[in-house]
């Protein structure tokens, strides 16, 4: 993770109802950030081996009008946050692991102890599918492989064009789900040399040979009345007033 302090006008303070669950010379910092048509609300922290940004869109605090992260916003964050030769994910978890605190936000994740595995460079993708999103929508599926890793690559079509935008995460989750099933993990890398295409995006299965590290799922967030006792809910975004350092 870079040097945070080029961010330092955007800072709102450490949270300190994360502490419990810090280790020492860790952090967990908030940041708004000014984005087109709202403010990007972030939570980001370094403990329990991982580097950890989540985030939402806010629209309106008075309404309490939130939306999810575009692709780009996602890569504007990657860029802030993390240096251009580093390699973060996006994780779609396995159902049984699936924890859904807030239908707005989304999460990039970089293990810090541990290099994160990489997949080679696919040469040749196939076109595999259509999936139906709706009466105008539908993605786009090419697959490729090499290495054991593979990949799915997803474009979207609107009246059988391609479109100019990156897939949505929630029609990533649905070729996901349709593609592989919800019983099985799939990554999507934020890495320099793994560019899909100006508008597509990928989904990644690795080998089983390779023992992939992911986040544990209480960093998300509280799944039951046990993991509440325990963690209280520690990282839910608390509402605020913003304001922005000039």
């Amino acid at each position: 993770m870079r040097n945070l302090n080029h961010l330092n006008r955007y800072f709102m303070g450490n949270r300190e109802d994360f502490s419990t669950l810090m280790e020492e010379g860790t952090f967990n910092k908030e940041y708004v950030i000014p984005a087109n048509g709202g403010m990007l609300h972030l939570l980001c922290s370094n403990t329990l081996g991982w580097d950890h940004i989540f985030f939402k869109v806010v629209l309106d605090t008075v309404l309490s009008k939130y939306r999810m992260p575009s692709s780009i916003e996602m890569e504007r964050i990657k860029d802030l946050f993390f240096e251009s030769d580093e390699a973060v994910i996006e994780v779609h978890p396995k159902k049984e692991n699936y924890v859904n605190i807030d239908s707005n936000v989304l999460h990039l994740w970089k293990p810090n102890l541990i290099e994160l595995p990489l997949p080679p460079k696919i040469k040749e993708f196939v076109e595999l599918d259509l999936i139906r999103v709706d009466d105008k929508t539908q993605l786009l599926i090419k697959r490729g492989e090499s290495g054991g890793w593979i990949a799915y690559r997803v474009s979207v079509l609107e009246y059988g064009k391609k479109i100019n935008r990156k897939p949505s995460w929630d029609e990533m989750c649905l070729a996901k789900k349709m593609l592989i099933g919800e019983e099985e993990e799939a990554i999507q890398y934020h890495a320099r040399g793994l560019n899909e295409g100006e508008f597509s995006l990928t989904l990644w299965i690795p080998p089983l040979d390779i023992q992939f590290p992911l986040p544990e799922a209480f960093l998300v967030g509280i799944r039951n009345d046990e993991d509440e006792n325990e963690i209280v809910n520690k990282i839910m975004f608390r509402p605020h007033e913003y304001a922005f350092r000039k």
